[in-house]
């Protein structure tokens, strides 16, 4: 998720560089016709050369501004989702935990393809072959969120105006209480593994997600909404070729900000019981924007022994051709019938 912010930032500076430059390119070579224009000796040949420039540089400076990260902002905002429910929803989602593995082995692959001239190529490769897809979710007692206290930050915006929009990217990471609870998973992982592995190779993962989290996204922090704001002032201001102004003017009117949020299980006791709640009173999430303070403190009511149902594991499976020691016999068998016939 950080790999997507800091993608984001450099496609950012490199589309506003970009930008810049083919805004200056398309005014150069217009001037530079006009200048040829009103010469009284230009020939035809000049004007239409100036005329090619022109047209290049317009289909660069339209290509650029078209796939330029603010015209996609104007656009996200349209449908940008109000941003204390989303949140609410994050902190109060529980987190899945789920063990994959993939079983596999190796096996020489023959091809055959035919070239141009119409002879036969025949070639083989090694290619690792899947036999089995298995996944499962790890079981826990209890969770929290401790993702604590998280203010935004508008120290860095160049205008004082009010902030409607929030370009937000949202990482989670989800950890164990204790040392029990990371026993338990140690031993549920190498007991999903052990039944499960069917081949000689496999390939294990574990993987964290919290449902709602979508890494960035556009969110609404209030119902105002400056003047000229929106994709079709945008689609103007590019056609009159001052797009990388407006993009100065729209631009303090968006936050970017990144949020961690932190999910906590046990499968030793419950979290949400009254004799921890000052243990992680530091911990209870609580955003700040614009001197308001909002905390989202509700207790987590889950267990699987409750109304949550147990997941059954997920199971995809194919039959190898042949199984690997089976193969290996038919070959040794094919040998001493060879050798026999010799």
């Amino acid at each position: 998720v950080h790999g997507i912010y800091i993608m984001k930032e450099s496609v950012d500076g490199c589309c506003q560089m970009l930008g810049w430059v083919t805004t200056i390119g398309l005014w150069g070579s217009i001037f530079m016709f006009c200048s040829a224009a009103i010469e009284p000796d230009a020939g035809i040949i000049s004007l239409i050369f100036f005329g090619i420039i022109i047209c290049i540089a317009a289909s660069a400076y339209l290509f650029i501004h078209f796939i330029s990260p603010i015209f996609y902002y104007l656009r996200d905002t349209r449908k940008a989702v109000d941003f204390y429910p989303l949140m609410e929803k994050l902190f109060y989602t529980r987190p899945v935990i789920t063990m994959r593995i993939k079983c596999c082995h190796n096996e020489m692959i023959t091809r055959t393809a035919k070239r141009e001239d119409g002879t036969i190529h025949h070639w083989s490769n090694e290619e690792e072959v899947t036999t089995r897809k298995a996944e499962e979710e790890f079981r826990y007692a209890s969770w929290k969120d401790i993702s604590g206290s998280w203010t935004l930050d508008t120290k860095g915006a160049t205008l004082k105006v009010d902030k409607p929009f929030l370009w937000l990217l949202v990482s989670h990471d989800v950890i164990f209480a204790e040392d029990g609870t990371s026993q338990i998973y140690d031993a549920e992982e190498k007991k999903f593994i052990k039944k499960n592995l069917t081949d000689t190779k496999y390939h294990f993962s574990k993987d964290t997600s919290v449902e709602g989290m979508v890494g960035l996204k556009m969110v609404r922090l209030s119902d105002s909404e400056p003047s000229f704001f929106g994709p079709f002032w945008y689609v103007v201001c590019t056609l009159l070729g001052i797009v990388d102004l407006y993009a100065l003017y729209v631009t303090p009117y968006c936050l970017e900000q990144k949020l961690n949020i932190i999910k906590l299980v046990s499968c030793t006791e419950d979290l949400n019981k009254a004799e921890l709640q000052k243990k992680y009173a530091d911990t209870v999430p609580t955003l700040c924007y614009n001197e308001r303070v909002r905390v989202f403190d509700k207790p987590s009511k889950f267990s699987y022994e409750g109304p949550m149902p147990v997941s059954q594991p997920n199971v995809e499976e194919r039959e190898p051709e042949k199984n690997i020691s089976e193969r290996l016999g038919l070959l040794k068998q094919h040998d001493l019938l060879k050798y026999a016939a010799k």
